[in-house]
């Protein structure tokens, strides 16, 4: 896969909503087995890089939903970058509620009810 999944959320009824916050690096899948350093070095960028549009994390990110074979059902990209490294969504009376590890804002989405 070419991207991290952050955050998988079960709807409750018939879709996984999987966060995708950006390109997958290297360094991170090497340091997954050690909590400590990615708990470091997290401290360590944000510290070096507080303001999020200097943030190394920026990628667009995008949010998928699967359904309950696996298929992708849904594909939430925002090209325009308005907000940026999706980490987390929840989905909550028709809404999709976006988390983001650069933006100090959530996002809200209107679903769609299928027809």
């Amino acid at each position: 896969m070419g991207v991290m999944p952050d955050d998988i959320q079960f709807n409750g009824r018939d879709l996984f909503w999987v966060a995708m916050v950006g390109e997958r690096i290297a360094l991170a899948d090497w340091i997954q087995p050690y909590p400590w350093v990615k708990n470091f070095i997290a401290k360590c960028v944000a510290n070096t890089f507080p303001d999020s549009d200097s943030h190394w994390i920026g990628d667009p990110g995008f949010i998928i939903a699967l359904d309950l074979d696996g298929n992708v059902v849904r594909n939430l990209q925002d090209a325009q970058r308005r907000f940026i490294s999706s980490s987390g969504a929840l989905e909550h009376a028709n809404h999709l509620y976006i988390e983001s590890v650069a933006m100090d804002a959530v996002g809200r989405l209107t679903l769609r009810v299928a027809e």
